[in-house]
């Protein structure tokens, strides 16, 4: 499995604290654990840390953990999102921002081990690199390497 970074951003410090110790419980210490008490603090400390998975309270002061999950996406598309809340309301709103789970509470930790198992069986959308050139002649390149078209038709039709 590697190591995982995980973020962990809720106003409650006692949730944080029982969700590390409860995953540090499950996978011995195989996740270096990032916490944060908003969603300001979350986004820096993705920024820094690059979080592969994210376990975001709902119901947070200056930025809601709907909105800060939609920041963490558009920093890195990859991040996985999973939601803990005790308001079950919200599971529609969650899987419209990618969420890849969603953790009711009182949660046990059989729960989280099963969503952050889930977390890691979603593979990254690997980065890729596309050059499109027009003149002279239409050309394109993902990764560098030149894609092939087919037959001058395709050719039009794309350019």
């Amino acid at each position: 499995m590697g190591m995982y970074r995980i973020l962990i951003a809720d106003d409650e410090p006692i949730e944080r604290m029982v969700i590390s110790k409860k995953i540090n419980n499950l996978f011995q210490d195989q996740f270096e654990i990032f916490q944060a008490e908003n969603g300001r603090e979350a986004v820096s400390v993705h920024e820094e840390n690059m979080c592969d998975i994210a376990l975001l309270d709902i119901e947070m002061p200056v930025m809601n953990g709907l909105e800060l999950a939609r920041c963490l996406k558009r920093i890195d598309e990859n991040i996985r999102i999973i939601f803990v809340t005790a308001f079950e309301q919200y599971a529609l709103q969650a899987f419209g921002v990618d969420a890849v789970g969603y953790l009711l509470k009182p949660y046990l930790s059989e729960d989280i081990e099963k969503q952050l198992k889930k977390a890691f069986y979603i593979k990254s959308i690997p980065k890729q690199e596309i050059q499109i050139q027009t003149m002279p002649d239409l050309v394109i390149r993902v990764n560098g390497e030149q894609l092939k078209l087919g037959n001058t038709k395709q050719e039009e039709l794309l350019a």
